[in-house]
């Protein structure tokens, strides 16, 4: 995180605000898996290092901490400060 700026999130969006600008950034994968939470969410990270949550209808069934996820069909995302 950098000093002096301030993040809000969004859901599949991440939204930086410094020095009185805006940025829009949208979340694409491919997404490597950090940790399975349940058979419907996981911990990830994109490959600009952001963590994000993943979730979705079996979306953590048979996954591993360490699998790419190239094309995941998530539901919804969530980015994580």
């Amino acid at each position: 995180m950098k000093l002096g700026c301030q993040y809000h999130f969004l859901a599949g969006y991440s939204l930086l605000k410094r020095q009185g600008e805006l940025q829009l950034v949208t979340i694409e994968g491919p997404f490597t898996v950090q940790r399975i939470l349940s058979n419907n969410a996981v911990i990830a990270n994109t490959v600009i290092g952001q963590d994000v949550i993943l979730l979705g209808k079996g979306m953590g069934f048979g996954r591993k901490a360490g699998d790419l996820l190239k094309s995941p069909k998530y539901e919804k995302i969530y980015v994580v400060p």
